[in-house]
């Protein structure tokens, strides 16, 4: 996993700002424990990596829609992805479908940790079938991202006005080679005083 710089951007403060009620796990998520030296195979490749982040409500709504590569010479059937260190605690409703047969409903995932420093965490998904060489199948993976709106200034007089900032990783973070990507914003408002710029990639 890369290292990447942090993107943040500023919105103007909804009137009513809901509480996320969301399930931190599902039935289909379940929880496994590895050894510390734990390190993703490197089975997979991402061809094309689209991620859109929605501030539309209360709480920031992550959808990543990513075609992978079986790169091995076996079928694999399990993907790795990707979490900075902390961050899975804030993980809510985590779905995951194949994008082009969404009638077959959620793929099995479960949350992997390994290591009380390891700067990276997991959520494993289960293809619905293994993968073969050379093929190529889209992910659908969509969940919330708890406690992340931070209000500023945090503090304001009644009749001032407050804004919520939110800070992420501006490469979505992945266990495996990202051929392709893209981040797309949807604001509730187009009142958006500050937001990083990126220079442009090379």
């Amino acid at each position: 996993m890369r290292a990447s710089p942090f993107a943040l951007a500023c919105l103007s403060l909804l009137s009513s700002v809901c509480t996320a009620d969301l399930n931190l796990t599902t039935p289909l998520v379940s929880r496994q424990i590895l050894p510390s030296n734990f390190k993703p195979p490197q089975v997979f490749r991402n061809v094309n990596l689209v991620r859109t982040v929605n501030l539309e409500k209360g709480y920031p709504r992550e959808t990543v829609n990513v075609v992978i590569e079986n790169v091995d010479s076996k079928p694999q059937s399990e993907y790795y992805l990707s979490f900075e260190q902390g961050s899975i605690a804030k993980v809510g409703g985590f779905e995951a479908r194949d994008k082009k047969n969404p009638e077959k409903g959620l793929l099995e995932a479960e949350i992997v940790e390994y290591g009380t420093y390891s700067p990276t965490e997991f959520y494993k998904i289960h293809l619905p079938e293994p993968l073969a060489p050379s093929a190529q199948q889209t992910l659908n993976i969509a969940y919330s991202v708890l406690s992340a709106l931070v209000p500023l200034p945090a503090q304001i007089n009644q009749l001032d006005k407050q804004y919520v900032s939110h800070a992420f990783s501006a490469y979505t973070p992945s266990a495996y080679t990202t051929l392709n990507q893209k981040t797309k914003l949807k604001f509730p408002t187009t009142d958006i005083p500050d937001y990083t710029v990126l220079p442009a990639a090379n």
